[in-house]
């Protein structure tokens, strides 16, 4: 901090939506309550974040959901098995689903850094989360396939070790300050994302091949 000549204008630090707990839905209004090690490292990680604005560094905190992309990440995981039709419902389903497409996602950070009025946290989550059953439901739409039978989460655990944390648990995290600011989703319903996913994935390999082949069954 002292060796600083010139301190940044704008300082934006990541978090996530694992700082709150999985009982209700969440705003940027209410403060952060989970007390596992995720919830606890997001409650120290913006603490020292904050701590930024005593230095005169207008100061965002982006609390990331789920982000749903091509090219990596959780859709990367995900896209294989459904195309397969094995994918469905992670146990109940019930568990929250808040996402976010990642060109929204890159677009936010753009946004912000053009907003000078803009600081403290914000929430990036698209403004309709969803249950993890309607999101295993409606990714199977889109790629006309079945997502019916229940995953057991054990099952995704041995598949993908710690990345299957985030279907077999969930937050319902809303944005409440995100658009008053003046910013717009592009993609805000579920549907549209996972079709955008979609067709971005045709052109990467492995999964380029597995959607043509898809797609070709498809057409049989």
């Amino acid at each position: 901090q002292a060796m600083a000549e010139a301190p940044p204008q704008t300082f934006i630090s990541t978090s996530a939506i694992g700082a709150f707990q999985q009982e209700r839905c969440y705003s940027e209004d209410d403060a952060p309550d989970a007390q596992d090690f995720l919830g606890q490292l997001s409650q120290d990680w913006e603490r020292e974040a904050l701590a930024a604005e005593a230095l005169g560094v207008r100061t965002l905190i982006f609390r990331l959901g789920l982000v749903l992309g091509a090219d990596g990440g959780l859709m990367k995981q995900l896209l294989p098995p459904f195309l397969l039709g094995g994918g469905g419902p992670v146990g109940s389903g019930r568990q929250h689903f808040s996402w976010i497409h990642i060109d929204d996602l890159v677009r936010a950070y753009v946004f912000a850094l053009e907003q000078a009025p803009m600081r403290g946290v914000y929430h990036l989550c698209a403004p309709n989360p969803v249950s993890n059953k309607a999101f295993s439901q409606m990714l199977g739409r889109v790629l006309r396939r079945p997502a019916l039978l229940p995953v057991p989460p054990l099952v995704l655990k041995l598949a993908f070790g710690e990345g299957a944390e985030v279907m077999c648990s969930g937050q319902c995290v809303r944005s409440v300050r995100l658009q008053p600011s003046g910013f717009e989703f592009p993609y805000p319903q579920l549907a549209e994302a996972l079709a955008s996913v979609v067709r971005a994935a045709r052109d990467s390999l492995p999964l380029g091949g597995l959607l043509t082949l898809g797609a070709r069954l498809d057409e049989t």
